[in-house]
């Protein structure tokens, strides 16, 4: 048990310089500070203020401070001041910095997560363009 709490407390960085093509998985926290382009799952994802991503996200707990380009499905979203988000997020809670920018579909889930894989209970869904 200690193994894995000390696991949980890691976290893998994609630094500034690394660029990346596919798919990241990971049980625990990711942080983003390079580009890619492909799906990332983890349990918590932090995009930094230069990141980016082109495709879709997958997580427990979201802080996006850099660029999305793709759908978000997590249980909570923190779109910091520096956020562009371009797709639909799926959340059950979801706040917004001044200066972040959102251009999708705010969709409301009743269902917890605990990857972010499924979110099928949705409320009804409101279009947004936020700055």
């Amino acid at each position: 048990m200690a193994h894995q709490q000390g696991a949980e407390r890691r976290q893998s960085v994609i630094g500034a310089s690394l660029q990346f093509t596919g798919e990241i998985k990971s049980a625990g926290s990711v942080r983003i500070e390079g580009q890619g382009a492909g799906r990332v799952t983890a349990r918590i994802l932090t995009l930094g203020r230069g990141g980016e991503i082109e495709g879709d996200v997958a997580a427990e707990i979201a802080q996006i401070d850099g660029l999305l380009e793709g759908d978000l499905e997590a249980d909570t979203v923190i779109l910091g001041p520096s956020a562009q988000v371009f797709g639909d997020i799926t959340h059950r809670s979801l706040s917004m910095e001044p200066g972040a920018r959102f251009e999708g579909r705010s969709i409301l889930s009743r269902a917890a997560t605990s990857t972010g894989e499924s979110m099928p209970e949705t409320a009804p869904s409101s279009d947004a363009a936020v700055e």
